[in-house]
Order: structure tokens, then C-alpha cells, then sequence
């Protein structure tokens, strides 16, 4: 093979590498956002045609999402944002939360400046789409607030284990379609000022109680 040959085929598998990479993390922004419930059937072509790309990345980035839990598929079905049972919800539950009261009380004891108004930051973009009515980019930027604490602790492993679980914790267990309301949202400034403490136990409360509040909320809306 030659080496413009060889050049070709790596531009080319870079650039299919690259598209389905774009392809699952649009899917998987639609399904935090909530667009899709549980019974909604899709399917290759029709997440083609909505995302504007061909079949073979959307296949790949469908794979991915099943292989980390969002997705089933159901031969001669579909394609379907996975149902956790009520055992399955409490169980991820459990472990989400345990994860991220253990991050807080590292994050607490840091207290770095700068993970402090990053969380702040996005504390507020979540308080601003909820003013908007939109709850399925308060969804998605409550993900991110929750990745950005565990991720502000330090711990590769923790965060790790925790994006292995929580996104499937959050996104799959929730009543769709999404009713979120300013009113009904547990505050996440409540969880940056008790970081600010500097008090691992006060900000491990704190996280406790949020999950605890906004998972009630968020299942039995």
C-alpha cells in the first residue's frame, strides 16, 4: 500500500471515528434532554434522518449507548431508552448517591475557587432554563452539574465509577415527558454553600438531601 493510500484510509477511518463520536453525543443529549420516552420507538434511519447523518455512525454510537445501558434493542422492534424496574432504581440510586456524598466531602475539604464558581455557573444556567420553561436543557445542564461536583473531587476512579452509573440512574429512571418547574427544583446553590463551609459532613448532607428531593421529584412527576 502506498503512502497516500495509507494516508487516505487513516483520514477516512479518522473521519467515520469522528462522526460517530458526533452521533453519540447528540443521541445521548436527546435522551438526558428527555426527548425520547420509554415507549417511543426509534430506529436507525430515524436517528439518521433527525441528526442529518448516515446510517453507519448512528449504528456505532447506538452500540456505545447500549453497551453503557441508556438503549435496548428489541429485534423486530426497535430501538428504546431502557426502563429501569423499581429495584433497578433504587439499587443505582444507592450508589449514585453514595458516590456523590463522598465527592462532596472531597470537594468541601479542597475547596478550590475555581470548582466552587464553575458549579456555581452552572447552578444558575440550571435556575435560567427553568425561568425559560425548558426543562429538558435544565435536565441536561443538571447532569453536567452533578458530572462537574463528582469530577471537582480529583478521583479518576470515582469519577470512573460514577459515569458508569449515573447518567443511566438519572436519565432512565425519570418520568418522561419532562414537568420541571423553578418551584418544584431542589436549589443546587444549597450544595455550593455548604462546600464553601469547608465542612465535609455539612456538604455531604447537603448532597444527600438534593438527590434525595430531586429524584422524588423527577420519578413520580
Amino acid at each position: 500500500m502506498t503512502v497516500s493510500l495509507v494516508r487516505r484510509y487513516s483520514e477516512s477511518m479518522a473521519h467515520k471515528q469522528t462522526k460517530a463520536q458526533q452521533a453519540y453525543k447528540k443521541i445521548r443529549k436527546l435522551l438526558i434532554k428527555g426527548h425520547f420516552p420509554h415507549d417511543q420507538r426509534m430506529s436507525l434511519r430515524l436517528l439518521a434522518g433527525q441528526l442529518e447523518m448516515s446510517v453507519v455512525p448512528i449504528s456505532e454510537a447506538v452500540r456505545k449507548l447500549e453497551q453503557e445501558g441508556l438503549l435496548i434493542t428489541q429485534p423486530q422492534s426497535g430501538i428504546y431508552l431502557r426502563k429501569l424496574s423499581s429495584g433497578e432504581k433504587r439499587q443505582m440510586n444507592l450508589i449514585r448517591q453514595a458516590l456523590e456524598v463522598q465527592a462532596a466531602r472531597l470537594v468541601a475539604l479542597c475547596r478550590r475557587k475555581k470548582d466552587l464558581e464553575l458549579l456555581r455557573k452552572r447552578a444558575l444556567k440550571i435556575k435560567k432554563h427553568l425561568e425559560q420553561n425548558k426543562p429538558d436543557l435544565a435536565a441536561d445542564s443538571d447532569v453536567e452539574f452533578h458530572r462537574k461536583l463528582v469530577l471537582a473531587a480529583g478521583s479518576p476512579m470515582l469519577f470512573n465509577q460514577y459515569e458508569r452509573i449515573a447518567v443511566v440512574s438519572m436519565v432512565c429512571g425519570m418520568t418522561l415527558p419532562l414537568r420541571w418547574s423553578q418551584e418544584e427544583s431542589p436549589l443546587h446553590t444549597d450544595i455550593i454553600e455548604a462546600l464553601e463551609t469547608g465542612d465535609p459532613d455539612k456538604a455531604a448532607q447537603a448532597v444527600f438531601s438534593h438527590i434525595k428531593a430531586e429524584n422524588d421529584f423527577l420519578r413520580s412527576n
